[in-house]
């Protein structure tokens, strides 16, 4: 058999074809519905629900192919949880088994991002553009092109409007490489006016997209990166309320959308 190249694996009907390995072939299907899910990437944020009392756990954990991991529940709402690690490929993973246990149908994710500009006076962060520098995406968009539109970019730009919260809608650079964000790649993300750099939005996207569910994604900002400076800010500590505020946010467009 005549060798492929790896480019030649996203042609014909690769996109149509039935995966072997499925979510239903080893997690069974919950007989409750949670139709929202937040995706949520900070311990500290979860510490703080619990204790609060604004979510609770679900009865049962989902037995996935990491282990097992629990989904939350925010308190008198049909809205899951969850509580991901960094990165596109555990994400998308994670949401594959949690969307076919527990049918849902909308996704909402906040966390931090970088920033390639300062923004002044902007309290949440919307991405508009994800350009795909991660890997997830390759397996579930069959575009060319070199980034992916968030679909929900418009809607969540105009509740924050209507709701006066502070706000900028940037171009993203979604990336695998935390610790390869080298000068090349900053004068790449400034030259196609990419403002922010995350790890997930442009791979949950595709699979959000693949999957025909909806998906709302915002950041608020930790680190910033410079032509002559980089600033860890809260990067590896974010400040409590700013997240709190962001998953405040995240309800009111559970609620809204």
């Amino acid at each position: 058999m005549k060798k492929k190249h790896m480019c030649d694996l996203f042609k014909g009907n690769f996109y149509k074809e039935k995966p072997w390995f499925l979510p239903e072939r080893f997690i069974k299907k919950s007989n409750i519905r949670l139709d929202t899910v937040i995706v949520v990437f900070s311990e500290k944020l979860i510490e703080y629900l619990l204790t609060s009392k604004k979510i609770e756990n679900l009865p049962e954990d989902i037995q996935a192919m990491a282990g097992k991991f629990p989904i939350y529940k925010v308190k008198g709402k049909n809205t899951g949880v969850f509580l991901s690690h960094p990165g596109a490929s555990y994400t998308v993973m994670s949401l594959e088994e949690l969307c076919h246990c527990y049918s849902t149908k909308k996704i909402i994710a906040f966390g931090s991002c970088g920033l390639l500009k300062q923004f002044q006076n902007k309290q949440i962060i919307v991405p508009k553009k994800a350009y795909k520098f991660e890997g997830v995406s390759k397996f579930y968009d069959s575009s060319k092109k070199e980034y992916i539109d968030v679909k929900g970019a418009e809607k969540i730009c105009n509740f924050l409007k209507a709701k006066k919260i502070n706000f900028v809608e940037v171009n993203v650079a979604t990336t695998d490489a935390l610790y390869r964000e080298t000068k090349s790649f900053f004068d790449y993300c400034k030259s196609h006016k990419i403002d922010a750099v995350d790890m997930e939005v442009s791979g949950i996207q595709s699979f959000c997209n693949f999957k025909k569910i909806k998906y709302y994604p915002f950041f608020y900002s930790a680190d910033l990166i410079d032509e002559k400076s980089y600033e860890v800010n809260d990067l590896y500590n974010p400040e409590l309320e700013k997240v709190r505020k962001s998953f405040e946010i995240a309800i009111l467009i559970s609620e809204e959308f």
